[in-house]
């Protein structure tokens, strides 16, 4: 079987990732990251329905969203998928509608530490939106290492590595759909 390598912030409150864990239920749980983040089920529509309806709450309210870890939401575990597929871009655009018809001057922003072509699909297309911000993680690690190092030249090379990106404008940390 193949080793699967994830980055862990906090590796010494994980354990081994990513694993199951045994609930107080009886229930079987897995998780990605930290036993204390369950992932959800989101093949399951009694999820995907409960979640909507924490979205609307929060949406009337104005809230903006931050999907973290996004490229795990709708992997599938069973055929060890532990990344991103077609099935995560369609919860997403489902519940960015949701959002949008609960609110339309909320937005999303995906949090997604993966190569800037592969976060750049996090947008969506013009028909099908699935967030309206990024995290530019590529441009906030230029940014560090300029201040640690004092070489600006880490800045350059972290905008020139977003100036190609068709139809994105960077703020800060993010990306912006223009």
């Amino acid at each position: 079987m193949k080793k699967r390598i994830f980055r862990v912030i906090f590796s010494d409150q994980a354990g081994d990732i990513p694993h199951w864990i045994k609930g107080g239920d009886n229930y079987w749980y897995y998780h990605t990251f930290y036993p204390h983040q369950i992932d959800l089920e989101w093949n399951n529509s009694e999820v995907f329905i409960e979640f909507g309806k924490v979205l609307k709450y929060w949406a009337k309210k104005g809230l903006n969203f931050r999907l973290d870890a996004i490229p795990f939401v709708g992997k599938d575990v069973h055929r060890r998928h532990n990344r991103s597929t077609e099935n995560t871009h369609l919860i997403v655009q489902a519940l960015h509608q949701v959002m949008k018809r609960t609110s339309p001057e909320s937005v999303f922003l995906v949090e997604s530490c993966q190569p800037l072509e592969i976060t750049k699909k996090y947008f969506g297309t013009p028909e099908s939106v699935e967030s309206e911000l990024a995290y530019n993680f590529h441009l906030m690690s230029a940014l560090w290492s300029t201040l640690i190092t004092g070489d600006s030249s880490h800045i350059a090379i972290g905008l020139n590595e977003t100036k190609g990106l068709a139809q994105l404008g960077t703020m800060d940390y993010l990306f912006a759909q223009s």
